[in-house]
């Protein structure tokens, strides 16, 4: 089996926030939007998803930094 491309699913425990700062500071474009927990933002020809959790990742919280994401490959 092949891979042909992969996207990076970053989590946030702000979706509004995280979306609003991807798009409005950053530039990047809003592609797509699930419900009030997932979203795909747009940077040219490459896509990325955030994906609302209740909770910043252990790392994060460990150095303080609960507003962090994490990336997780998912390979299609």
């Amino acid at each position: 089996m092949q891979t042909s491309s992969a996207i990076a699913q970053l989590r946030t425990t702000d979706l509004v926030e995280s979306i609003r700062f991807y798009t409005t500071k950053v530039g990047l474009t809003l592609e797509f939007q699930y419900e009030d927990f997932y979203a795909g933002i747009r940077a040219g020809n490459q896509l990325f998803h955030l994906k609302l959790v209740d909770q910043a990742p252990v790392s994060c919280r460990l150095v303080g930094r609960a507003r962090q994401s994490s990336a997780y490959p998912f390979i299609v």
